[in-house]
């Protein structure tokens, strides 16, 4: 395969990519972007624990089937992938992965299906481009059992142990099922909330999994919320500080953390709360304003005109603050 048709079919799975973290972050979506154990296991899919047996060459690799997990059996396969990836995965090694002949056409924005030129290929799901991952017990059965009511309690359990592997696919996966399939976390027990709890206070975790796990924390009832995720969120924030790499996902890490502090903030919160108003990134310092509102509407103004004095203060930040001034009243 030349390097300009590998390109091309990169650029197709980055826009895929991009489309589908817009569906999924999109309240608007008309139809919701289902968890990662869904979108692989689509009718066009295959899915299996496999040991990888050799690599011809910089973007194939020959598997050798252990376990059919989804879709049509087989023995051996040889899939395509991109270089990069395929030069992390180790010859030997066993591996969880998901391919296909056939490939969401982005020119119909991902609701068409065109075959892909160069045969079978490792597909991807939200946020994660090429679905190979360790094999894991946990994965296993998350990819096997139905997502239906008699297996929540399972999948909650396996999804909290998949969530403290080393692999950050893995992580990613297990990040995305408990925030986008919402049942998860409404069954959580209190001992399962615990270890949510465990795995934000860790240390090791990128931007992008915490950002997921605190908006699927989020979800949980406030009464399981409490006080915990605040106390997190608190560390976070004060970590973080208020001016960030606006190209990562520590702007959005900021702002799930500044929600999660603003569902349960109290009065010695305000300083903190009150710093956050002039963050670069004017998503944080929107629910920076939003939790000081909650607070009471003359500690909110009188940090919205403090902040207005900052002359590094971002445009839309300093829309928003003004408006709030004048009216006492939150945007939108």
């Amino acid at each position: 395969m030349s390097n300009l048709a590998f390109a091309q079919r990169g650029w197709r799975h980055t826009l895929l990519f991009v489309i589908g973290m817009v569906a999924m972050m999109s309240a608007e979506a008309a139809k919701p972007v289902p968890p990662p154990s869904q979108q692989l296991r689509t009718d066009e899919n295959q899915v299996a624990v496999v040991t990888l047996i050799s690599k011809p060459d910089s973007q194939h690799l020959m598997l050798k089937a252990e376990q059919l997990l989804h879709g049509p059996a087989f023995t051996e396969v040889r899939v395509l992938i991109d270089q990069k990836t395929g030069q992390s995965l180790t010859v030997g090694n066993r591996y969880v992965v998901a391919f296909s002949a056939m490939s969401k056409d982005p020119l119909t924005r991902g609701k068409g299906w065109v075959k892909n030129p160069e045969g079978l290929e490792v597909v991807g799901f939200t946020e994660v481009e090429r679905a190979v991952f360790p094999a894991n017990d946990d994965l296993v059965t998350l990819l096997s059992l139905p997502n239906n009511a008699e297996n929540t309690a399972t999948r909650i359990d396996a999804t909290l142990r998949l969530l403290q592997v080393l692999d950050p696919r893995s992580r990613y996966f297990a990040s995305l099922e408990l925030l986008i399939d919402q049942s998860l976390t409404a069954a959580m027990t209190r001992t399962q909330c615990q270890q949510l709890k465990a795995v934000l206070a860790s240390d090791g975790y990128a931007p992008e999994h915490r950002d997921l796990l605190y908006r699927a924390s989020l979800q949980l009832s406030p009464e399981l919320q409490a006080p915990w995720l605040a106390d997190q969120a608190r560390k976070d924030l004060q970590a973080l500080g208020t001016q960030y790499n606006l190209a990562t996902r520590v702007p959005s890490l900021a702002k799930s953390a500044t929600v999660a502090l603003g569902k349960q903030a109290n009065m010695t919160d305000q300083p903190l709360l009150s710093a956050l108003l002039r963050s670069n990134a004017p998503g944080v310092a929107k629910m920076a304003l939003q939790a000081l509102d909650r607070l009471g509407t003359p500690q909110a103004s009188e940090a919205v005109v403090a902040a207005l004095s900052d002359t590094a203060l971002p445009a839309e930040s300093r829309r928003v603050f003004e408006q709030y001034r004048k009216t006492g009243k939150l945007p939108g």
